[in-house]
């Protein structure tokens, strides 16, 4: 089971919430790249029960092509009680994207909704990366 920490699931519950019965969300502060979530696909069907596939990136635009930086993915399977039950919330990173570098790693295959392949050690690697950077999104006042 990959470990998420705790400040971590709360930043994602707050970003859950915070795009609530949409599918896109953009966030923005001063002099940092746009954070944006989006809902990829939902009723992805996991152990913890039915999850929400979400896309999260900051980008940048360059000419006309517009470039991840980076991006990741996840299922996110929401079985809180209370909005500050992140125990709860299931995080399950699925794939980690630098478009500039060329990055496009995948840890988790979902097909016909259902999780048919994962890579532990990677996953656990995008959580550590996941824990850094939503850190680093309250620094710099993306979540409030």
């Amino acid at each position: 089971m990959v470990r998420i920490k705790k400040n971590t699931k709360h930043v994602f519950a707050y970003l859950i919430d915070k795009i609530g019965s949409g599918i896109h969300l953009t966030l923005e502060a001063p002099e940092v790249m746009p954070f944006c979530i989006d809902i990829a696909q939902r009723d992805i069907q996991t152990a913890w029960g039915t999850g929400i596939h979400y896309y999260v990136c900051h980008w940048f635009q360059q000419g006309e092509m517009m470039f991840r930086d980076p991006g990741m993915a996840f299922i996110v399977v929401d079985n809180r009680a209370t909005p500050d039950d992140v125990d709860n919330l299931h995080i399950i990173p699925q794939l980690f994207a630098m478009d500039y570098c060329g990055i496009y790693r995948q840890s988790a295959i979902i097909n016909n909704h259902h999780i048919v392949s994962e890579y532990p050690s990677l996953q656990q690697d995008q959580a550590a990366f996941l824990d850094i950077w939503f850190t680093n999104l309250q620094q710099q006042g993306f979540i409030q």
